[in-house]
């Protein structure tokens, strides 16, 4: 049986992260809404913040309904990914930085 603290904290990790999903998923219909072209950094890194925290907030919701489950590849994929999507972010901040000194 999981402890009650790491249930809480998986708890918090997850509305915390379900709040920061909310909050760019609404900046990104603004966007969308405002005229901003969809092939635009902006929505490039709103695309890949919501891809994030949505792979985290799966993780830690797995974590709260599972907490004693073996690892199986979608908890095992869901706790890797958004790794490779940070690193796409910085990729692709890299790739703003370079175009904007040019």
């Amino acid at each position: 049986m999981a402890e009650t603290g790491s249930l809480v904290a998986a708890g918090i990790c997850c509305a915390l992260y379900a709040v920061i999903l909310a909050y760019v998923v609404v900046q990104s219909v603004l966007l969308h809404r405002e005229g901003h072209k969809l092939w635009s950094y902006k929505h490039g890194f709103s695309f890949l913040t919501i891809l994030w925290t949505a792979l985290r907030v799966g993780f830690w919701v797995d974590v709260l309904v599972a907490p004693d489950a073996a690892w199986g590849f979608a908890r095992f994929f869901a706790f890797w990914a958004p790794h490779a999507v940070q690193f796409a972010t910085f990729a692709l901040l890299a790739v703003f930085f370079v175009q904007t000194i040019n």
